[in-house]
């Protein structure tokens, strides 16, 4: 388990070693031998950098390179909790809407016809919740 980003991470939200190191509750020392990847954390002790960074323990650990934040975590978290029917509807309106935000190239406009469904499907799951 590599946690060499949590010093970009740390570095990046301008948090330093000391202060790092008394909110994980260890000597900085210590973490400076993790960052420096000479020893490893247990697993409970990455949580707490990873949750002290506002990161998940993937991103810490580089097995995503997608950096989610604790107000993303919870929303994906709020979608998880709900109906299978609703979660999907909610996943094709995000599809399209990651999809037209890519543009194909630098001319290219947001489809209509995907535009005229993303407000359907929200119109239909905004009736059905209410």
């Amino acid at each position: 388990m590599a946690v060499k980003c949590a010093t970009y991470i740390r570095k990046k939200r301008k948090v330093s070693q000391s202060d790092l190191a008394l909110e994980i509750a260890v000597h900085p020392n210590v973490l400076g031998r993790y960052e420096r990847d000479e020893t490893l954390p247990s697993i409970e002790v990455a949580a707490k950098i990873a949750k002290a960074l506002n990161v998940s323990l993937d991103y810490l650990v580089e097995l995503s390179d997608t950096e989610l934040d604790s107000t993303v975590l919870a929303r994906i978290d709020s979608i998880a909790t709900l109906p299978e029917h609703d979660k999907q509807r909610i996943f094709t309106v995000v599809d399209a809407l990651v999809r037209d935000a890519k543009p194909r190239n630098t001319k290219a406009q947001p489809n209509g016809w995907a535009c005229g469904i993303i407000v359907a499907a929200y119109y239909s799951f905004e009736i059905s919740i209410t």
